[in-house]
């Protein structure tokens, strides 16, 4: 229960959130064709930062009555680590012709 090591992992965090909260829109704007392209976004706002941030506040108060701040982090952290490495799998792979009807 370190409080440096939470520290550690609230910035980590922070970067990490700061870093998604840029891009998702972006990504999704990408992938949406013209016609539906304000339905996309709506949809990921509502259910990306709306519905996401409701279940998870809920999830991080139980992990927090249940274990401590620091398994909050650590999980957090967890899942960065775990979406960084998709990332890195997703960019490695050959490129492919696109299929769906985007840009």
């Amino acid at each position: 229960r370190d409080p440096l090591i939470i520290t550690f992992l609230f910035f980590l965090q922070g970067i990490s959130v700061g870093l998604f909260l840029a891009s998702a829109p972006l990504y999704v704007n990408e992938i949406t064709p013209n016609r539906v392209r304000a339905s996309g976004l709506t949809l990921y706002a509502a259910f990306g930062n709306g519905l996401g941030t409701v279940v998870t506040n809920l999830a991080a108060g139980w992990i927090l009555d249940r274990f401590s701040s620091l398994m909050i982090y650590t999980l957090l952290a967890a899942m960065t680590l775990l979406g960084l490495l998709t990332l890195i799998g997703i960019l490695l792979l050959p490129e492919r012709k696109v299929l769906y009807g985007g840009r």
